[in-house]
């Protein structure tokens, strides 16, 4: 395993911006995975406006276009958990988009009982998906995701969930609180259909896990583009403060009590 992630960062491209370190892989034909680590707090703005700049560097005269991205840091949760040194990472999709292609037609707004009946199909999606994992099936949750989400083997992948669902123990609760659709979003690479899920749910032994998923409706039907968790097991859970949950759940985007 350490051959295989040595491997992996040997592909990158390294740029050093001050106190920031900004690596680039490329993924496929135009299309780009940028790595930004910063030991200070920025703001989301700013820290894609790096990949940015640089990004019009690789796309060579072409327009870089930002995808699907994850914003995070390693900030501790409580202060009871163990001290860590604070950094930010943002792992940013670019695509490189040249100026001749053909403009996508606007997609048509949804009816009230469209968005309905979509809310309740993805909903379902979303349920199917950690059930999957849940029960050990990851190559079924695996085909939930869009190629732009299987940048790993699906061996790797699998092997990655299993570590945490080999040992969650058993589903207490799961509740799909929110569901929100988006169509033809500005700030996104393609039009279409869009709608993320978000989700809090808890296990035996990972009392809380949260996050939101977001799909798209491709040709064949919806693929997972994105996906943001959070989660605190057992052993950590013990460590936090009564007082302090309903902040460590907000910070990991739970639902709000």
């Amino acid at each position: 395993m350490k051959y295989i992630v040595v491997v992996f960062f040997l592909l990158y491209s390294v740029v050093v911006l001050a106190e920031t370190t900004l690596k680039f892989q490329e993924i496929s034909k135009d299309r780009y995975l940028y790595v930004l680590e910063s030991s200070e707090n920025l703001e989301e703005s700013v820290a894609k406006n790096l990949v940015l700049e640089k990004a019009m560097e690789a796309c060579n005269g072409a327009e870089p276009k930002l995808g699907q991205y994850r914003f995070k840091d390693n900030e501790a949760v409580s202060p009871e958990a163990p001290d860590t040194n604070n950094f930010y990472i943002l792992e940013q999709e670019v695509f490189c988009v040249s100026g001749n292609q053909t403009e996508q037609p606007d997609t048509p707004q949804l009816t009230a009982s469209e968005e309905s009946e979509l809310k309740t199909k993805v909903s379902k999606l979303t349920d199917q998906f950690f059930t999957n994992l849940e029960n050990e099936q990851y190559p079924l949750a695996y085909q939930q995701l869009a190629n732009s989400m299987k940048t790993a083997p699906e061996s790797v992948w699998s092997e990655e969930r299993n570590k945490v669902f080999s040992s969650s123990g058993t589903l207490v609760d799961r509740n799909i609180w929110r569901v929100s659709i988006y169509i033809d979003p500005p700030s996104a690479p393609n039009k279409g259909i869009y709608v993320a899920t978000d989700f809090d749910q808890s296990y035996e032994n990972i009392p809380i896990y949260c996050g939101y998923l977001v799909w798209y409706k491709f040709e064949d039907g919806f693929r997972i583009i994105r996906e943001e968790s959070g989660k605190i097991e057992s052993e950590l859970m013990k460590k936090i403060k009564a007082e302090e949950i309903g902040l460590v759940k907000n910070k990991l985007g739970c639902k709000p009590l």
